[in-house]
């Protein structure tokens, strides 16, 4: 992840960070996925315990657990006006956390990526044809 990219997604987490703030002050529960935004941050962060593969389960954790209602959407805004991409490094090609082909990407070509399609396509990643992110 370049320098640009890592100062876009921290400061994204921190406006989500804030989000979750918000909402547990508006007596909503936000334990469930206080575990998985301590992941994703540490990982954004650079810390080399965390895994790629652990930043991306606890992704789409935080994701579905906003998508279940459980959690104040409108509180959540800024946190889903970019998206989050796995990366192949080797082959160029960036894909949905979501998207089957991610699991065959070995570790050390894959990694999460946070910001607009329209960037990733200029710095020369094309998209999956599997999940057209």
């Amino acid at each position: 992840m370049n320098n640009k990219s890592r100062v876009l997604v921290t400061t994204m987490l921190a406006v989500l960070l804030v989000a979750v703030l918000a909402v547990a002050f508006s007596d909503i529960a936000i334990y469930p996925c206080s575990a998985e935004v301590e992941i994703l941050e540490s990982y954004l962060n650079g810390d080399e315990d965390v895994t790629a593969d652990e930043a991306i389960a606890a992704l789409a954790y935080i994701k579905s657990y906003l998508d279940s209602g459980a959690a104040s959407r409108s509180a959540f805004s800024t946190y889903s006006e970019e998206g989050y991409y796995v990366l192949n490094v080797h082959t160029r090609k960036f894909h949905l956390p979501s998207c089957n082909s991610v699991k065959a990407i070995s570790e050390k070509n894959r990694e999460l990526w946070h910001g607009s399609r329209e960037a990733l396509i200029d710095q020369g990643y094309s998209p999956c044809g599997s999940c057209n992110p």
